[in-house]
């Protein structure tokens, strides 16, 4: 098995896409988020780590993996059994990851090769599961007064604080302090974002990427706290899903979070239907460096 860097993202990209572009839906993060890098919009200041995973027989492609730091790492394209080499390859590059995402089992393996080799531990940090819009049961919600807008460069600073907001309610202080980039990323990717309205005022936001491969997915939905229980974000949520239908998207996914029973249970009720089930994970060294 031969493990290797790359320091390119369009090199890189060459020789993953096939990898990526066989299941949009299961590499949604990783298409969207390499994508935006490759637009050069990136996540911050640090260079994306990207690793491709090779036989060594042949040179067939058999994985990839990458992190956008102060990002986890992608494992949606990583084989459980490839974790050992790439733990390995990763400690000897001086290659610290701070966390991982994936499929349960890939992450376990990752985490567990890492400990082995470094003392690191590794806690939950979220379990997640995807969706996706079963578009023959789409049910947008009855009743909810108000309407959709899509947002415009007029709205960057609400949309801003709003993003920066979500991302303080959900624990993601990366996310947070790069909301701003994140919005302005959206814009520039054709991506959409948009308002739930009453009388004018805004009260709850949702997202959804511009359709590739046929996937678009949703995110960054929010309701500040005063206008939850009215439906607001159901709301939002079934209009930028129509949004992303109306752009071409087959496949229309997004993730919650399975401590969330409510959101669980109202993206179902609009259509949503499950795919898989994914854990995030932080990773803390034995004896950080002082």
């Amino acid at each position: 098995m031969k493990v290797t860097r790359h320091g390119d993202i369009h090199e890189f990209w060459t020789q993953v896409a096939p990898l990526y572009e066989q299941d949009p839906i299961r590499h949604t993060i990783a298409l969207t988020v390499l994508k935006r890098v490759r637009d050069g919009h990136g996540f911050g200041d640090a260079d994306p780590i990207m690793i491709t995973i090779r036989d060594q027989d042949d040179d067939k492609l058999t994985g990839a993996l990458f992190c956008t730091p102060p990002y986890p790492f992608g494992l949606s394209a990583m084989p459980a059994e490839t974790a050992e080499p790439v733990a390995q390859f990763l400690v000897a590059e001086g290659i610290r990851p701070t966390g991982a995402f994936g499929e349960p089992a890939v992450v376990e393996a990752f985490a567990t090769a890492l400990h082995e080799l470094t003392g690191v531990t590794s806690s939950v940090s979220a379990d997640q599961r995807l969706y996706r819009l079963a578009e023959d049961e789409f049910a947008p919600p009855a009743g909810v007064p108000g309407k959709l807008t899509m947002a415009m460069r007029d709205d960057l600073d609400l949309l801003i604080r709003f993003r920066r907001e979500f991302a303080i309610a959900v624990g993601h202080e990366a996310d947070a302090n790069n909301a701003e980039q994140a919005v302005r990323a959206f814009f520039e990717s054709g991506g959409g974002q948009a308002f739930w309205r009453v009388d004018g005022r805004a009260v709850s936001m949702a997202a959804a990427n511009k359709p590739q491969e046929g996937m678009s997915r949703i995110a960054a939905v929010y309701t500040p706290d005063a206008e939850r229980g009215h439906g607001y974000g159901s709301a939002v949520t079934a209009g930028v899903s129509r949004w992303a239908i109306d752009q071409g998207a087959s496949d229309v996914v997004l993730f919650t979070d399975l401590a969330n029973p409510i959101s669980n249970s109202i993206y179902q009720r609009i259509g949503y239907r499950p795919v898989m089930d994914v854990v995030e994970v932080t990773f803390t060294e034995a004896n950080p460096p002082r």
